[in-house]
């Protein structure tokens, strides 16, 4: 699709409806309601975001805190994110926002996967049992879902193309399941490094993975800590 960068520095109207940064909700979309003295004062209006306060006046906003909005393709969802129409923070947030209220916690941005702790491992298109169909692609994942899945499928088959050594990183903030996502990848590499193997061959690299996972627990044991956002860090 085609994307646009929309340049900093434009000039909002008063009845403009816009995105701008709210001191709790980060981007939320709305009005501008007055502009004085190069400062705006905007009202949220936004029904998707229920948590926010509909009508809350948020003042004293500066040229930087607010951002055009594009009526026509506010709530987009892609499972790309470089294929938003417009490519910005507010919108990057608001698409994840929409994907993960349906419960899509995984997107791309190109060949990186953003991962949205759900708190749930029910979620029915992430159960194991989806798991074949990202087995039975080829060498890059086309058909299905944004996943750890995908990135541990394409990575793999990189491996073996470019008979070199691969790495996949896992990044993010204390608590926003890091340790988990090791786990999915390693559960999957498990799978997909036997495929094409026998029963008995199958068997033991399944065994591989359930003995990699079952060792965190007890390594946890020794090594976590307390951080403000989670009681149970993995060190």
């Amino acid at each position: 699709s085609f994307c646009t960068l929309l340049a900093a520095g434009m000039s909002f109207e008063k009845g403009q409806t816009v995105y701008f940064r709210h001191p709790k909700h980060c981007w939320i979309a709305g009005s501008v309601i007055d502009v004085s003295k190069g400062a705006y004062t905007c009202k949220v209006v936004d029904p998707l975001r229920k948590e926010a306060h509909q009508g809350e006046e948020i003042k004293k906003l500066k040229e930087d805190d607010i951002h055009t909005l594009q009526a026509d393709v506010l709530d987009e969802d892609v499972d790309d994110l470089l294929n938003l129409t417009l490519l910005h923070d507010s919108t990057l947030l608001r698409c994840l926002y929409i994907r993960y209220m349906r419960d899509v916690v995984y997107t791309n941005i190109g060949a990186i996967v953003v991962a949205l702790n759900p708190f749930n491992f029910k979620i029915p298109w992430y159960m194991d049992d989806q798991m074949p169909k990202y087995l039975s692609e080829g060498p890059v994942i086309e058909k299905n879902i944004p996943h750890s899945w995908a990135q541990a499928h394409n990575t793999y088959n990189e491996m073996r193309a470019d008979s070199a050594n691969q790495c996949i990183l896992i990044s993010g903030e204390s608590g926003a399941g890091k340790t988990e996502a090791t786990k999915i990848v390693m559960k999957y590499l498990a799978q997909i490094s036997c495929l094409r193997a026998d029963a008995a061959a199958k068997e033991a690299g399944l065994q591989v993975g359930k003995k990699l996972a079952s060792c965190s627990p007890i390594l946890e044991a020794f090594g976590n800590a307390k951080t403000v956002r989670n009681d149970n860090s993995s060190r």
